[in-house]
């Protein structure tokens, strides 16, 4: 009997709750029938992904973008991905899904205008001002990323792109940090599926945000057993006392199971910095380097409003209620405190999530 309702579940609809599913945005002329698209889909396991393709008003911009927002909502996407003109939009949109655009043309105003039809195909459709001028509006919000909530935009840009070259990437980086080079050119081609295929594994990791004292630095430790006592009993708030925040040690375990970690999830700190001690910025952040290297390059925020990070999926690991850590809900783990006491019992359930 078991072994029927299993079948039946596997071949059911409903196992398509379980699936990622992602939106794939084609460029400027093409259709559903992609072969960025066809290509991904294909290389994808088929019973964890599912990629949706839709045809969009492609040349009206502003129906364009709304049309792709509803979308995402009826359809209940995970990820978006772009190509070319598509990965324009695929910027352009008030989400904060994560995003992976391929070669994107981040100004099709300079960009549409120079498209010429191709030999033999003299009704190869080309761009109206209606529609660069309608793309040269959210042009500086794309570029500057000045709308965009995502919390992970990964930029593939192809090494021999025949329409862009590589211009584009400079600036895609300064705004959205993770600009990758793929092989081929502009369209689609089977040597860079593996590339894209591991950026959409890459986009699609929770984030995990931790917090520093007394989770990642040993704040109570160094406190109780290397701080002078005089210092201890004259200082009212420690936490404002300059160069503190350099001194504390690794908590046992941080290290070994962040690197694991590292693999299935997202990392951020998540920390906040006393308002009246002038060096604990700089010091949590020359702390982190020395004791993590790289591991959280430019992957660190200071707020004490910690809430504002609430993004769908991502968990905080956090040893205190205070500054909004608490709104978490169900997805904060209070380090130290009842089942979470060590960095192995964060590891054990956080690689059991799904």
């Amino acid at each position: 009997m078991g072994q029927l309702i299993y079948y039946y579940l596997k071949k059911s609809r409903f196992t398509n709750i379980m699936k990622k599913r992602i939106l794939f945005i084609y460029g400027f002329g093409g259709s559903p029938e992609s072969t960025f698209c066809h290509l991904i889909r294909k290389a994808l396991p088929e019973d964890e992904y599912d990629v949706l393709c839709p045809e969009y008003p492609q040349e009206d911009v502003e129906k364009s973008i709304s049309f792709l927002e509803d979308y995402i909502e009826q359809e209940h996407c995970d990820l978006v991905i772009g190509t070319s003109l598509g990965a324009f939009f695929t910027l352009c949109l008030s989400t904060s899904l994560a995003r992976v655009v391929l070669n994107p043309c981040m100004k099709p105003s300079v960009e549409l205008p120079k498209l010429k039809p191709r030999p033999d195909h003299p009704d190869d459709k080309l761009a109206n001002k209606v529609m660069i001028d309608a793309c040269r509006k959210h042009e500086d919000e794309v570029n500057l990323r000045l709308k965009n909530r995502s919390f992970k935009n990964i930029g593939l840009f192809a090494e021999n792109d025949e329409l862009l070259g590589t211009k584009y990437k400079k600036e895609f980086k300064a705004y959205y940090d993770d600009a990758r080079s793929m092989p081929g050119g502009h369209h689609g081609n089977k040597e860079a599926i593996p590339v894209i295929c591991q950026a959409i594994k890459d986009a699609l990791k929770p984030i995990l945000f931790i917090d520093m004292d007394n989770v990642l630095a040993d704040f109570k430790g160094y406190v109780e057993h290397s701080l002078r006592s005089e210092i201890r009993e004259k200082t009212k708030n420690l936490d404002e006392t300059p160069g503190i925040f350099a001194q504390f040690p690794v908590v046992e375990g941080a290290k070994d199971v962040l690197t694991i970690l590292q693999k299935k999830y997202d990392l951020y700190v998540l920390t906040t910095s006393p308002w009246n001690n002038p060096t604990a910025l700089q010091d949590k952040q020359n702390w982190l380097k020395l004791h993590f290297g790289d591991m959280f390059y430019k992957r660190v925020i200071f707020s004490h409003q910690k809430h504002f990070c609430l993004l769908p999926g991502a968990w905080l690991v956090d040893d205190r209620p205070n500054h909004g850590a608490c709104l978490f809900g169900d997805h904060w783990l209070q380090f130290g405190e009842g089942k979470y006491k060590t960095w192995k019992e964060i590891k054990d359930f956080l690689m059991e999530q799904e």
